[in-house]
């Protein structure tokens, strides 16, 4: 279903009926020393979503030590990071940046200041990936790494690319 150089991200992303849906899938030979497989079993009922990495948050635990091994020095400097995030209950999420942090720090900087559960870390450089209705649409250079998404129904999405959406 993903290709596999997308295993040893997380995917943020929902499930069909809107609920968030956070998993990460293990499959290929590049996920050396990670040690989580999230929701996995849940990975198909992923529908669309934006996947990076590493894994910041994992049920409110900081994960980042574990992926100790693929987190290069660009990564630890402190700069304005991306994340999306969800609260416990799944009913918030977040998608912004973080001023003057790095990868060493924001985990717990969500966890503390917007009671972030699951996080993901959006600004490690080439390696963002968009997912839509269970379907790799793009992965590859920097200029990918979106600051933002909107999440619509299907119908709301065909009436924005008719030119009606200002009658909703």
């Amino acid at each position: 279903m993903f290709w596999p150089d997308t295993s040893i991200r997380g995917i943020f992303g929902f499930e069909r009926d809107g609920k968030p849906l956070f998993v990460q899938n293990k499959i290929s030979e590049h996920d050396i020393w990670l040690e989580n497989n999230i929701n996995q079993d849940k990975i198909d009922d992923l529908y669309f979503g934006i996947s990076n990495f590493p894994v910041l948050l994992i049920e409110g635990e900081n994960v980042t030590a574990g992926a100790s091994n693929y987190i290069d020095s660009k990564m630890t400097w402190k700069a304005n990071r991306n994340f999306i995030c969800s609260t416990e209950d799944g009913s918030t999420i977040y998608m912004g940046y973080v001023g003057y942090i790095g990868i060493r720090e924001i985990a717990d900087y969500l966890k503390e200041y917007l009671g972030c559960y699951n996080a993901l870390w959006l600004d490690a450089g080439a390696s963002s990936a968009m997912i839509y209705d269970k379907r790799l649409l793009s992965q590859g250079s920097r200029s990918l790494i979106t600051d933002a998404f909107v999440v619509v129904d299907r119908e709301t999405y065909l009436d924005l690319l008719d030119g009606k959406a200002s009658k909703h």
